[in-house]
């Protein structure tokens, strides 16, 4: 256990990546933002502090503790997965009327839809597996801190909206451009933490493979066929 003692320092850093990230777009218009949003995020910020605390207390002799809270968690992480869920409609609604191109058009909408999908799917495959391994704590861990991976990604993109547009300008940059700087680094901290733990665990395997989707929300964002399947699922009635 001791090789995770100072895992909760790291997962500090994420959380300041998601308070930072979403400062502009979520903290600044709070009071307009819907229900979906205020459960989505609030929950968010319970789970990465509930990641904080989860390995201090089962590093530092707290397992009892750290036990219980593991049944809260499961409650919180089930409300991060649904909420999440009731925001991935609203990308396509917002789609409608909109043209292709902008910092977020149309095809940004409809292609991050899939990855929204993807990354909320993995987190609770992460979850069910961490369950699933918690009397094998090296697992057990893994699978936790992969749940960051997982879905960090959006936070760390919106967080480098302002660098990369400092950089290269404002003019024509779009979300998708953005993400093919946020991406990478995220795939390069999973590599660099399999590499740390010598084991290229299928947890890390399957938070990488999440990351490396986000290269597909402009193919499928002007792809027919997605675009088709989003408006039969997300717009019917």
């Amino acid at each position: 256990m001791n090789k995770y003692k100072n895992v909760h320092r790291w997962l500090v850093l994420t959380f300041i990546i998601v308070l930072l990230g979403f400062l502009r777009g979520y903290w600044s218009n709070i009071a307009d933002e819907s229900f979906g949003h205020h459960l989505h995020m609030f929950s968010a910020v319970i789970w990465f502090g509930f990641l904080m605390a989860q390995p201090w207390l089962a590093t530092r002799g707290h397992m009892q503790q750290h036990r219980r809270n593991g049944m809260i968690g499961i409650f919180v992480a089930g409300l991060v997965v649904a909420s999440a869920m009731l925001m991935v409609p609203a990308n396509i609604v917002g789609a409608q009327g909109k043209p292709d191109g902008g910092f977020v058009g149309a095809t940004f909408l409809y292609g991050i839809t899939f990855f929204d999908l993807v990354t909320i799917s993995a987190f609770a495959v992460c979850i069910v597996m961490a369950i699933i391994r918690s009397k094998q704590l090296d697992d057990h861990a893994i699978w936790m801190v992969s749940t960051v991976f997982c879905i960090l990604g959006p936070a760390l993109a919106r967080m480098m909206i302002a660098p990369v547009a400092l950089v290269y300008g404002f003019e024509g940059l779009t979300f998708i451009e953005v993400l093919y700087y946020s991406q990478p680094i995220m795939m390069a901290v999973i590599a660099f933490t399999a590499w740390r733990l010598k084991k290229l665990h299928p947890a890390l395997i399957l938070a990488f493979t999440v990351n490396a989707s986000g290269f597909l929300v402009e193919w499928l964002g002007n792809n027919p066929w997605w675009r088709s399947i989003c408006d039969t699922v997300f717009l019917s009635g």
